[in-house]
């Protein structure tokens, strides 16, 4: 790793002459622990910092969904960290799967990629700004281009030269250029590309829909001038779709900042992968949040492409005034109901507690790797879904147990990857740290990419193991045993290094009983807030009329 930057200075680093290392960075781990290194220099403040978090980075992968054996192109690579997305993608536990390419802005801009790559067991065809891929074509292109600076080349934007600040359309278009047949590109840019009133811009717009090559415009969370995601199709990629996806997400973050974090990217991929999945019927989407709008519909709005013209959500008509006064009866009998289950559970939760205390006291808790009490398995780096099996991905663990919502499915593949009720169920890769039970009902479901599971052995209560891990203790275990970079993932050797507070089996029992009561409260809590919520909605619905 020294090697590899003795000669540079990095923007923004504070290098010593003769290649120092940032202080941050002791010297005895460039040899012990590289990946420290890279996640040291990732995380140093610079220009974009805060724009390529790793959720921004999973939803531009995920929206083109990378395959094995595609070719996959980043071209304008900065620190490889798109890169670093798509082999975890790929593969998280085997990366490198698939063959990735990325164009540096320099030869110091390489080699720093080539590292943070390499250190990670990736590799990549990496170039030059000015040595380029200029007669390659790829499956993939993904990009957080420099829209200060123009694309590589120097034979112009195939459907139109855009105004001096529509930089981020002439993006686009180099992306469109490097598309094989079939591919597809996500891209983010300003907002302005989508909504920039210039008539260059205009135009570009306009021959972008009108050759049917824009498949998705997203909109993320963002400051005045928010960032949108251009999900795009290689012309000529069979027939072409009558209709643009909108996707307003940009109230999915923390008002003011540039927050996208999974909850928004999952929503934002799970809804592209729905309409993606219609089959043929018109998509009518999500009131307030997605919708296709008609290449006419597009033109009658001069070409503008920011998600919120088309995802507008429609006032209400009020409601009769008879239909209002039943739905505040229902409601308030609601409430009655769930105060009094309030009651109980309080008193359950008290009496739990208690049981657990008692239970524990004085109670030793032998301090024990996970890889002892459970096997540690990770589920397969790619599935192929179709109708079988409900699949568990990562977007379906949360709260101690396995979501009964939608699932994908894939033909069942045996008992290698088929799941048991008392499994724990984890994420490897992005967001870390649920944990979720596998209940009686989903008995023999597959385990997906980018999960692993823990199956606890005898002695071990699996509510216990799951409320242990997804406690501040647990979280702190794991976050010591993080791999890190771009796309933070751990390992099942990892996994099995964590330690686990064990006390014996009835005192596990208790615990996992108290704290099973305890969420099952929290439960009741925010549905009562719910209701409330819509109760006073309601109040306001009819302000004139009162009982």
């Amino acid at each position: 790793m020294r090697g590899l930057l003795v000669d540079s200075r990095l923007p923004g680093a504070d290098v010593e002459a003769g290649g120092a290392l940032p202080a941050a960075v002791p010297a005895a781990d460039v040899a012990e622990e590289p990946a420290r290194v890279a996640d040291a220099l990732l995380s140093r403040p610079g220009r974009d910092a805060g724009h390529r978090t790793p959720p921004l980075a999973r939803c531009l992968v995920e929206l083109v969904d990378p395959r094995p054996g595609e070719t996959v192109h980043d071209p304008c690579c900065g620190d490889g960290r798109l890169l670093v997305a798509v082999a975890g993608h790929l593969a998280p536990e085997s990366p490198g799967a698939g063959a990735l390419s990325g164009r540096a802005a320099d030869e110091v801009s390489s080699r720093v990629c080539a590292a943070l790559l390499g250190i990670r067991g990736m590799s990549a065809d990496l170039r030059a700004h000015g040595d380029g891929f200029r007669c390659e074509l790829f499956d993939v292109v993904v990009a957080h281009p420099p829209v200060t600076l123009a694309p590589p080349g120097g034979e112009g934007p195939p459907l139109g030269e855009p105004s001096a600040r529509g930089t981020g359309l002439a993006w686009v278009q180099h992306a469109l250029r490097e598309l094989a047949p079939g591919g597809r590109a996500a891209l983010l840019v300003p907002g302005s590309t989508a909504s920039g009133q210039a008539g260059r811009d205009v135009a570009v717009r306009r021959a972008l829909v009108e050759a049917g090559v824009v498949e998705c415009v997203v909109a993320l969370p963002g400051r005045s001038s928010r960032a949108v995601v251009w999900v795009l199709r290689a012309p000529g990629a069979g027939p072409v779709d009558p209709e643009v996806l909108f996707v307003d997400a940009a109230g999915g973050g923390e008002p003011g900042g540039r927050v996208v974090d999974d909850a928004v990217v999952d929503r934002v991929v799970g809804e592209h992968r729905r309409r993606a999945e219609r089959g043929g019927r018109r998509f009518a989407g999500q009131e307030g949040f997605s919708r296709s709008a008609a290449r006419a519909e597009i033109a009658r709005n001069d070409f503008r492409l920011a998600p919120a013209g088309y995802v507008a959500r429609p006032a209400a008509a009020p409601a009769p005034l008879e239909h209002l006064l039943a739905e505040v009866d229902a409601l308030r009998a609601e409430l009655s109901g769930l105060r009094g289950a309030v009651a109980a559970r309080e008193a359950e939760g008290e009496r739990a507690f208690a049981a657990a205390l008692a239970a524990t006291g004085g109670v030793p808790r032998a301090e024990v790797p996970l890889g002892r009490i459970a096997e540690v398995a990770a589920g397969p780096g790619t599935m192929a879904r179709g109708d079988g099996v409900p699949v568990v991905l990562p977007r379906n663990i949360g709260g101690g147990r396995v979501d009964r919502g939608a699932h994908d499915r894939a033909p069942a593949r045996g008992d290698r990857y088929a799941l048991r009720a008392g499994d724990v169920v984890c994420a490897r890769t992005g967001t870390l740290g649920r944990y979720g039970v596998v209940g009686a009902d989903q008995d023999g479901w597959l385990l997906g990419p980018g999960c692993l599971r823990l199956r606890p052995g005898t002695g071990v209560v699996p509510g216990y193991l799951a409320h242990f891990l997804n406690s501040p203790e647990g979280a702190a275990g794991l976050e010591r045993l993080l791999s890190g970079g771009a796309v933070p993932h751990v390992t099942t050797r990892a996994m099995g290094e964590l330690v686990v507070r064990l006390p014996p089996t009835a005192a596990q029992t208790t615990i996992a009983a108290a704290l099973d009561a305890a969420d099952a409260r929290l439960a009741l809590h925010r549905r009562v807030e719910d209701a409330e919520r819509e109760l006073r909605e309601l109040t306001f619905a009819a302000p004139t009329h009162a009982r």
